[in-house]
């Protein structure tokens, strides 16, 4: 999600940056959403959860993308707890409601945060700082790895600041011609396993 950077893999990793959301913003973005858009779905992660109010057409969408299930929970009673969270995800189903809720979010200006699109249905908002381009620049300059021999692959708007600092950005088949347009490359879509074809043709 772009809010944490590890060290180490499994049981043995640990965390070397991470950049959540402030538990006020989390809070008026919720109430600001049950006021003026009801029906849009949306959900919280922590570092290890991800959490619902219910079970709607969006939650169903991304469990079966995932085949994960969310913590049912009222969010009033989540967020009394010490909880950190790292990305509120909200699916839309028509595009009228989607660019109703970007312009909703640029008139808030909340500097804060970034909201950004991840594909045709999907609004993230994070931390301002937790973009997937500086998690990568953060190892590159850690690693003292030139970004010139790097590939990046994204199938959506949040992937484009990642594109930008990579040598050779690849789009998955499945992202929108906007998104293409940032890439060097253009592989199979996620369901067709287009990463593990691509790397393949690499050998």
């Amino acid at each position: 999600m772009g809010g944490i950077i590890y060290e180490g893999t499994g049981d043995d990793r640990k965390v070397i940056q991470q950049n959540y959301i402030q538990i006020d913003i989390v809070k008026n973005i919720i109430k600001n959403f049950s006021d003026n858009f009801p029906d849009v779905s949306l959900s919280l992660y922590d570092e290890n959860h991800w959490f619902a109010e219910k079970i709607d057409r969006g939650i169903e969408l991304e469990k079966s993308i995932t085949g994960q299930n969310p913590t049912v929970i009222n969010f009033g009673n989540l967020l009394k707890k010490a909880v950190n969270v790292f990305k509120i995800m909200i699916i839309v189903f028509d595009e009228d409601t989607m660019q109703k809720l970007i312009q909703y979010f640029d008139g808030k200006n909340e500097k804060s945060v970034i909201v950004q699109r991840s594909g045709e249905q999907y609004l993230e908002i994070t931390n301002k700082d937790a973009i997937k381009a500086n998690g990568i620049k953060y190892v590159l300059e850690t690693e003292n790895v030139n970004p010139v021999n790097t590939y990046a692959f994204g199938d959506g708007h949040n992937d484009i600041p990642m594109f930008e600092l990579v040598g050779h950005p690849v789009a998955m088949g499945n992202a929108m011609d906007e998104i293409k347009n940032y890439a060097e490359f253009i592989t199979s879509s996620n369901d067709e396993g287009g990463v593990g074809e691509f790397i393949k043709k690499m050998n």
